[in-house]
């Protein structure tokens, strides 16, 4: 039957997302039956990113395969996409109707004072002839933007500007005073910033530690970090010596109930925007965070049973990348990391997550030693070797073979350890169209095995 499709944040996702996408646009198989409906912002998505290319892909078989069209309505942009139904029967691609596919860009604005208007009067359950005025100023503190106007309330709300009275069932406002104890900015952040500052040290001081675990997180993450920093951040402690720190329970239910973080079920959580997230970050020094993130990281290597390190290998090589100056002096720690990136970049590859690999492996590559054909002879080739494999994958030959070099150029290893580097170096050969070098390459290899 039907499938639709719901995709936001598009801005985030990766390549092999997108290569999705476009296979399962272009089946025939799918025809009459599919439609995607996906969201991102325009502001996020230059001509380089994946997104735009993979709308260029599909405009481009526009003459013969699909009809596109684009509304353009405001900044925020919706990707809208239909399979069409086609009486036609296709033997292949050159046959199909050109109404096949149809594709629609819908732009989507901030609100304007009207709609702001609209939006106050039903939230407050009043008529849009008392909420004029303070639609005015809720759009002119926050240029319309929808997110921005929800936790512009809520901040009312809690500085009391905005209040329920039950005895006459109805909230109550000054604009006067609104406009006195607050101040117009073009960031949410900020605004969200204010509103975690306002939260309990308990709250406020470890919150920064939970928004490095990412946009989601396992419950199992986030209580190991609040636990640890419970017992390291000093000022958990007022003057009486009475704990100001949370449990994780607690501490979890007081973010549900600030409109922080939201239950996903199946032990998963994430924050409610990533505009929440990204303030909570920013509550650290810049110049401290790569190290707060690189630290987190090494907590949940240390204290993470194996399988739960294989369960979050992304998250805990992610943070632990984040700083390069952390184990510059420590050896040991380089190479475990080397190896996590290893790790991470098969898992990458094997998820079709190429460019994700690449950089998992890259990484891998620049904590090795310099003396890694002697001292990490297994893990240097293991790494070159699938970095190779990595690069080929999204066409980057050149890579390819100066990785390859580097492995066949090392008179320690031997010829059967660079087998894979060899055989990566001919489909690259072949892949460009240079089947001469590949057939003298060729030739050459089979001399050394004796043939």
């Amino acid at each position: 039957g039907p499938v639709v499709l719901t995709l936001d944040d598009l801005q985030w996702a990766d390549l092999a997302s997108f290569d999705l996408m476009e296979t399962l646009l272009t089946d025939e198989e799918n025809e009459g039956s599919l439609l995607i409906v996906g969201s991102y912002r325009s502001d996020e998505v230059n001509n380089a990113h994946p997104l735009a290319k993979m709308v260029r892909d599909l405009e481009e078989l526009n003459e013969t395969t699909l009809r596109i069209n684009k509304i353009s309505i405001g900044a925020l942009e919706v990707l809208h996409v239909n399979e069409m139904p086609s009486d036609l029967m296709v033997q292949d691609l050159e046959a199909l109707n050109e109404t096949r596919l149809r594709i629609k860009k819908i732009s989507i604005g901030a609100l304007d004072v009207v709609h702001v208007n609209d939006m106050l009067s039903d939230l407050l359950a009043t008529s849009q002839q008392n909420t004029a005025d303070l639609a005015e100023c809720v759009h002119k503190k926050t240029h319309g933007n929808v997110f921005f106007i929800i936790q512009y309330l809520r901040s009312l709300v809690d500085k009391d500007l905005l209040r329920y009275i039950i005895d006459v069932d109805r909230w109550t406002w000054k604009v006067m005073d609104i406009n006195a104890h607050t101040v117009a900015t073009d960031n949410v952040v900020d605004l969200m910033k204010e509103k975690l500052n306002s939260l309990p040290s308990g709250i406020c001081d470890i919150i920064p530690m939970i928004a490095c675990l990412g946009s989601s997180f396992r419950f199992r993450l986030f209580h190991l970090v609040v636990t640890h920093f419970n017992e390291e951040v000093p000022n958990l402690k007022d003057t009486k010596e009475t704990s100001l720190a949370y449990t994780p329970d607690e501490f979890l239910s007081v973010c549900e109930d600030e409109g922080l973080i939201v239950d996903c079920g199946h032990e998963m959580f994430k924050w409610e925007h990533d505009k929440i997230q990204e303030a909570a970050l920013s509550l650290v020094d810049k110049d401290d965070l790569v190290s707060v993130l690189f630290k987190v990281g090494e907590l949940l290597h240390a204290r993470l049973a194996p399988e739960e390190v294989n369960e979050n290998l992304f998250v805990v090589v992610d943070l632990l990348n984040q700083d390069p100056t952390s184990h510059k002096t420590d050896p040991t720690k380089r190479i475990e990391i080397a190896k996590l990136n290893l790790r991470a970049g098969r898992n990458a590859l094997a998820s079709s997550a190429f460019i994700a690999a690449t950089s998992y492996f890259g990484k891998g590559m620049e904590l090795l030693p310099e003396d890694k054909w002697v001292g990490e002879y297994d893990l240097s080739i293991e790494l070159y070797s699938t970095a190779a494999e990595a690069h080929f994958c999204v066409g980057n030959f050149e890579v390819v073979q100066l990785y390859c070099d580097e492995v066949i150029e090392q008179e320690t290893i031997t010829f059967l350890d660079k087998r894979r580097v060899y055989n990566k170096v001919l489909h690259s050969m072949a892949a460009q169209g240079r089947f001469q070098e590949a057939q003298d390459l060729c030739v050459v290899v089979l001399a050394k095995l004796g043939c």
